[in-house]
């Protein structure tokens, strides 16, 4: 703990377990700790409005204060801060407590000395810098993948008009130059002439596939149609090319409560869910809810397929599992939950949930 001091703010009622401490951290930090003491929860929170505090070291038993809620109280302004718990209580359920709700540690007054004192505080700083800092790697990794799905779906929007402007011109342009030179074939050139149509014919599937891939890049029915409309489409579609699965559909309409991105982001999860299951998943039945409430839309899809294991996946070398942590990025960007549940055999559940303002 060399260089600057550090600031401990000490929460304890009792003047001899305080002294004791502060005694302990003397002899153990050799000058390294600086000590602030106060002796009730008001005062603590006060302390720490002023700010200045690197740890603090917080007894649970106090005089406007008592148990796990002295803890909950001190750490929700806080909770930027290491807390060591440091009570009398012989309750190791309550200091565990403490930890799954945001403390670094717990030390109990009849077995902490000083060195494990010293090296619980150093510890507990390491790991909440560490927390920090990892907190801020993950931030940085969300806004760069909401940068890249927005480049990705601008890119998208770039290739489908490109598709719809210039392919799909130049196709239409072709049929209608064959068919004016259809016009102008002798009665004897009959053979020609079928060559000319069995032509036409496929540049008529090369147009539609044209048109379909222009729709699965630029979803126009949002725009046009709306939300529910179009995720309707895009179930439509779906099902007229795997004519073996039996639907169960029930669609709330949600169309005007979402802006035009998180439309884009809800699109593309169940056209990706959708994709993998025509891929993947076998099913001969698939179930497709959205459920609207007073402040949230639920999504459920279900199928009874393959199913596949969770973990496997996203470990796969094959980025196999990419689709799915994108459909989960997707959702936490609208700030929703996103869930899978699936098992080898067994089909696959996927619920995400969206807030509404």
């Amino acid at each position: 703990m060399a260089g600057k001091s550090t600031n401990i703010l000490l929460v304890e009622d009792n003047p001899g377990d305080a002294r004791l401490v502060r005694e302990m951290l003397a002899e153990a930090g050799g000058g390294s700790f600086a000590v602030d003491w106060v002796s009730s929860l008001s005062e603590a929170l006060e302390h720490l409005a002023r700010g200045g505090i690197d740890l603090v070291l917080l007894d649970l038993g106090l005089p406007d204060s008592q148990g796990l809620d002295t803890f909950l109280r001190a750490y929700e302004p806080a909770s930027h801060l290491p807390f060591l718990v440091l009570t009398g209580y012989a309750d190791e359920t309550l200091g565990s407590t403490a930890v799954r709700q945001g403390a670094q540690d717990y030390l109990s007054k009849t077995e902490v000395t000083g060195s494990l004192l010293h090296r619980s505080i150093r510890y507990a700083i390491e790991r909440k810098q560490a927390e920090a800092t990892l907190r801020e790697s993950e931030k940085k990794l969300h806004l760069l993948a909401n940068q890249l799905l927005t480049a990705q779906e601008d890119e998208r929007k770039r290739i489908s008009g490109e598709l719809h402007d210039e392919l799909g011109h130049a196709l239409l342009t072709l049929k209608l130059d064959l068919r004016s030179i259809e016009k102008q074939l002798l009665p004897e050139q009959q053979a020609l002439s079928q060559e000319v149509e069995s032509i036409l014919g496929y540049i008529d599937a090369v147009i539609k596939n044209v048109r379909r891939l222009y729709a699965g890049l630029s979803p126009g029915d949002l725009e046009d149609l709306g939300l529910t409309a179009a995720l309707k489409s895009l179930i439509d579609e779906f099902s007229q090319h795997n004519q073996g699965i039996t639907w169960s559909i029930d669609l709330d309409d949600i169309d005007d409560l979402f802006v035009m991105e998180f439309q884009t982001n809800i699109y593309r999860i169940l056209q990706e869910i959708l994709t993998n299951i025509g891929k993947h998943a076998a099913p001969t039945h698939v179930l497709i809810v959205i459920r609207k409430t007073d402040k949230r839309i639920l999504f459920k899809v279900e199928d009874n397929g393959k199913g596949f294991n969770y973990d496997n996946i996203l470990n796969s070398p094959f980025n196999q599992g990419l689709g799915l942590i994108v459909m989960g990025e997707r959702v936490r960007i609208m700030g929703g939950s996103f869930k899978i549940n699936s098992q080898e055999n067994q089909g696959t559940k996927i619920n995400f949930t969206i807030r509404i303002s």
